[in-house]
């Protein structure tokens, strides 16, 4: 029979738990604000002149210029609040015990729905800012950036993280398709957290509905170039356009950002997708819900490093940066995405919703909506594996 202390250690372990993802957070906010105060300090203020169109002439790319302005201002506001968000957790936390343990629960509960709406309305301006500043590049450098190379051509490699490569039209299309998804994925996700705990199948039903149609988002995918990692590492003879994978960091990066995308993919996008139609991870606290401090920090990182790759090449192409410098941010900001992605594969990503979606992702390539059916069905499977076995 249990023991009478067995939730004294139930509780340690999840105060344990708690602590341990605690810290974790508090370091890779730490990494993220760091990076972009090295970005407006070396960077964007000693040329904010020139790199933004202050105080000149200029009339081109003006748009792009400003708009480039104002996404670095939401992303870095976005952490600055997170941090302010922390802070007021923590300071929180380390008072529960002056408080009535209901009392406070209730009170917080009331806290975070008065958030929700301001936390919604960020990540909307934040999608919206990124799909405007890759929308105004494509509008400002597409004509002259498509002689680049040929769109159709599959004989050059894709990419910036070569001093001599430039970003390329197909390149800014494909990520304007990517800054599109992340608006339908935030408000579906938002939407999700929005619905009671306790409304049974009517939450699966709907969160159901919202999964495939955000998964509907892959139907205009042929619309866009596809820009393939492999090409700058691989080809003929094992070896791309600049060499084999050990040729130079930058060919070692691109296969990294290959793995690093086919896993967001997999379990960041269709992974949490699906498990958030079956309510996988379902809750209200600080590391499950989509407006906590948690999933709030990852998704800041993955917009950030949806934009900062051109916005390093740039300084590297005006004489802003170091080829070196550039680098070792564009690494640097890999692994604080890496570290904030974590929490949320572990607290809200069904692990058969990310085997089956990795797996379908060679098996049935260019499939998405068939995949991710496919998912959902095999999560269903998995959650009523002890009915179908006693039915059978």
């Amino acid at each position: 029979c249990p023991r009478e202390d067995d939730d004294d250690f139930d509780d340690f372990d999840d105060e344990y738990d708690e602590y341990y993802y605690r810290r974790q957070h508090e370091w890779t906010l730490a990494s993220f604000l760091a990076f972009f105060l090295v970005v407006f300090i070396r960077y964007a203020i000693p040329n904010g002149a020139t790199m933004f169109a202050f105080g000149t002439r200029r009339r081109f790319a003006r748009d792009h210029r400003l708009a480039g302005l104002m996404h670095l201002l939401v992303l870095a506001s976005g952490g600055a609040l997170l941090l302010r968000r922390h802070y007021v957790t923590t300071h929180h936390h380390h008072q529960q015990h002056h408080y009535h343990h209901r009392a406070k629960k209730n009170a917080k509960e009331e806290e975070e729905e008065a958030l929700f709406f301001w936390v919604v309305a960020y990540d909307v301006l934040l999608a919206l800012s990124g799909i405007r500043v890759t929308s105004s590049a494509l509008s400002d450098f597409g004509r002259l950036h498509s002689r680049v190379r040929d769109e159709m051509s599959d004989a050059k490699s894709s990419g910036v993280l070569h001093e001599t490569k430039t970003v390329a039209t197909s390149e800014m299309k494909e990520h304007l398709f990517y800054q599109r998804l992340n608006l339908v994925q935030i408000l579906y996700l938002h939407f999700c957290d929005a619905w009671e705990e306790d409304d049974g199948l009517c939450i699966v039903a709907k969160a159901t509905g919202l999964a495939l149609a955000t998964t509907l988002g892959w139907a205009s995918r042929k619309r866009y170039p596809v820009n393939s990692f492999s090409k700058n590492y691989s080809g003929g003879g094992g070896k791309g356009e600049n060499g084999g994978t050990f040729d130079s960091l930058e060919n070692f990066l691109y296969r990294a950002k290959k793995w690093q995308y086919v896993f967001y993919k997999t379990c960041l996008l269709h992974g949490l997708n699906v498990s958030a139609a079956i309510g996988f991870g379902r809750s209200r606290s600080n590391r499950s819900s989509t407006s906590g401090t948690f999933f709030q920090l990852y998704w800041l990182c993955l917009n950030t490093s949806y934009v900062m790759e051109f916005f390093l090449q740039t300084l590297v192409k005006k004489k802003y940066g170091a080829q070196s410098n550039v680098l070792f941010m564009n690494q640097f900001l890999m692994l604080v995405s890496s570290f904030s992605a974590l929490p949320i594969v572990m607290n809200r990503v069904h692990p058969i919703a990310f085997l089956a979606a990795f797996a379908l992702n060679f098996l049935n390539r260019k499939k998405e909506l068939t995949n991710v059916c496919l998912a959902f069905a095999a999560c269903v499977a998995f959650e009523n594996r002890h009915v179908l076995l006693y039915n059978s």
